[in-house]
């Protein structure tokens, strides 16, 4: 920190001593004339010094160091015949004269990355508008057939009748209390008689909106499809 005030400060040596770890920012923030530098043979280590490349520098030494990462190519280190970096071999990268190693190159990596999640973006979302939209359908399809053609249990019918809503809510007058029978996991029973005949019936309310009510719907229509039952 002692150098700090020596702002005319032209040339900079302290080679072969015993400093360690990354370089001041001292020397950027203070000595903005500093001509020469040589920091060889310390034990300096970490990234290059960037802004290094700021300073007005004609020579600079970093020789017998422990420097790594991609070696700047701006001010100084722009001409390789004012610098010298010999054993810092974790260095990259640099201006050609230098013929440093290849930095490893981890930016495509990123935009791969990148143009990865971009292109599964769109590909979620029509696999979700796919679900919306067919989520939807079975809604509408359920609705549709509980109010056009609900099943009617009959004891003096051997077949499905198909009825209207209208017909079930005149039978059951409005689904009264006064006609309910029972209840399921997922739908109650009213009993009514049509105004088709005079029948005695049995009518089951599905509640759609309830978790499983599909699914219990149509393993219902399934087994009624496999059995022979005198009231279906």
């Amino acid at each position: 920190m002692e150098i700090g005030p020596l702002n005319n400060l032209g040339k900079l040596d302290v080679s072969n001593n015993m400093l360690s770890g990354k370089i001041p920012s001292i020397i950027y923030s203070s000595l903005r004339g500093l001509e020469k530098l040589d920091l060889s043979r310390t034990n300096f280590s970490g990234q290059n010094p960037r802004f290094l490349q700021q300073i007005s520098l004609k020579k600079l030494n970093l020789s017998l160091n422990q420097f790594e990462g991609q070696f700047p190519t701006e001010g100084v280190f722009s001409n390789a015949t004012a610098i010298s970096i010999t054993v810092n071999k974790n260095l990259c990268g640099g201006i050609p004269e230098l013929k440093l190693p290849t930095c490893p190159n981890t930016e495509p990596k990123g935009r791969d990355k990148s143009s990865s999640i971009k292109l599964m973006i769109p590909l979620l979302s029509g696999l979700l508008a796919q679900v919306l939209i067919m989520y939807l359908v079975i809604i509408f399809r359920l609705k549709k057939a509980k109010k056009e053609s609900p099943l009617i249990s009959s004891p003096t019918w051997g077949f499905l009748l198909r009825v209207t809503h209208e017909n079930l809510f005149s039978a059951t007058n409005g689904f009264s209390s006064a006609n309910f029978i029972g209840n399921g996991s997922f739908s109650s029973i009213y009993e009514g008689v049509l105004d088709l005949g005079e029948r005695l019936v049995a009518v089951k309310v599905i509640n759609i909106d309830q978790r499983g009510a599909f699914k219990s719907f149509m393993s219902e229509c399934e087994a009624l499809r496999n059995i022979r039952h005198r009231n279906h």
